[in-house]
């Protein structure tokens, strides 16, 4: 989501302000004020040494989402239903839509670009640039005479229309991840797109596969190789396409790229030791799959189209080939019982000569997923989308085996 403040329309007179956030940093973290500072802080010494400290200042929270809430609204951040953690991205909004807020103080200075920005973005600063109006913008939320205006949602369909992205205003010498290693997506979309739980399917747009030609993935690398010296690439799509991500392997391996590269995979059919082979020799040394629960019962209500059999294989392949393989688990999903979170944790604690790692999540309801739009088939009740309404545990049949089971959403469940 890109915000644009909009100084061609606006009077420039008017004053701007300007949030400097920086996650989990301290006082003594800034160059300026800690000769011992473990990392360079160039931008935030300059303003320092031009005389604003700001070592009076005070923070409502030590994490991002609820310092980010008081900054916007002014009110402590506990006076919210988020009274532990942070939200994550399908989460709904925190601030209630009719909470003054500081951006309704500037409301004539700001337009947003929801959704996919390319396109969108372009497009506004054209029509802002000539005087046109704002209706045929895509993607853009905006306000005009006192009222919140949102224009048609568009998906970019042409994933080769893209140029490679841009990373050269990164000090890329400064991240830790060593060797450095860009972001690049071969696809947006879901090619499953069934998964109960998920709303990536509304989130990515037009609902429907849009890929990146394996030719256009090669100029990206070879991009990223003259400008950055970069040859480890994390493909961050929500699952890369089989077909799709099978031939830019081939062509890696026929132009003798020398590449290091991870992403995530479903344990999808095509997914044999043939494909994971030639995987491998394109320079793939780690995938990531969604497995979420060991549970066929619950693999039924997920609609994860995940056979258990072909998950262990696939795992084998990977563990025989060097690949090293990530799994996902969600715990408390609706409908879990018992045997099947037993069932989980007994695979994983048996089968840790399989995967390196394991991230293990709460279920969350996500706004926009079937669950969320049809939340009676899969007995859920009680689905309130407004903040003030508050935040409170799962309660149901399991209450009393996960007695703290809760959403960290702005979405009340009872199951």
């Amino acid at each position: 989501m890109f915000v644009v403040s909009a100084c061609v329309a606006a009077d420039i007179s008017n004053p701007n302000i300007v949030f400097i956030l920086a996650d989990d940093m301290g006082y003594g973290d800034v160059g300026y004020l800690n000769a011992d500072c473990k990392f360079p802080t160039p931008n935030l010494d300059r303003i320092g040494s031009e005389g604003m400290i700001f070592t009076d200042a005070h923070s409502s929270s030590s994490l991002c989402t609820p310092s980010r809430y008081s900054i916007l609204t002014g009110r402590y951040c506990w006076r919210t239903y988020l009274k532990s953690g942070v939200l994550w991205g399908a989460n709904g909004a925190i601030i209630e839509e009719d909470r003054p807020t500081v951006a309704s103080l500037l409301k004539n200075a700001d337009f947003v670009v929801t959704y996919e920005g390319e396109e969108a973005f372009t497009a506004l600063l054209e029509s802002l640039e000539g005087g046109q109006g704002l209706n045929e913008v895509p993607n853009l939320v905006y306000l005009k005479d006192g009222k919140l205006h949102r224009n048609k949602r568009a998906s970019i369909l042409d994933m080769d229309s893209l140029a490679a992205p841009d990373y050269s205003g990164l000090d890329l010498g400064r991240y830790l991840d060593r060797p450095v290693r860009l972001p690049l997506m071969t696809s947006r979309g879901c090619y499953w797109g069934k998964c109960t739980y998920c709303s990536h399917h509304w989130t990515l747009g037009s609902g429907r596969l849009r890929v990146r030609s394996p030719e256009k993935l090669i100029e990206d690398i070879t991009s990223f190789k003259e400008r950055y010296g970069a040859n480890s690439l994390y493909f961050t799509d929500e699952s890369v396409h089989p077909p799709t991500i099978a031939a830019f392997a081939e062509k890696v391996v026929e132009q003798g790229l020398k590449i290091r590269w991870v992403g995530t995979l479903r344990f999808d059919d095509a997914v044999d030791r043939a494909f994971l082979e030639r995987l491998r020799d394109s320079g793939c040394h780690a995938l990531l799959f969604g497995l979420e629960s060991l549970s066929e019962y619950v693999q039924q209500i997920i609609r994860k189209g995940i056979r258990l059999d072909r998950a262990q294989r696939i795992m084998e392949h990977c563990r025989e080939l060097g690949i090293k393989v990530h799994l996902f688990i969600i715990l408390g999903i609706p409908g879990e019982r018992p045997e099947d979170m037993e069932a989980n944790y007994r695979y994983l604690l048996e089968n840790t000569h399989l995967y390196e790692t394991v991230q293990l999540a709460t279920f969350e309801l996500m706004v926009g997923s079937p669950m969320f739009r049809h939340p009676e088939r899969f007995g859920i009740k009680n689905v309130r989308t407004h903040a003030a309404l508050g935040r409170e545990a799962f309660t149901g049949p399991y209450s009393d085996v996960f007695p703290s089971r809760s959403t960290s959403s702005q979405n009340h469940v009872s199951v």
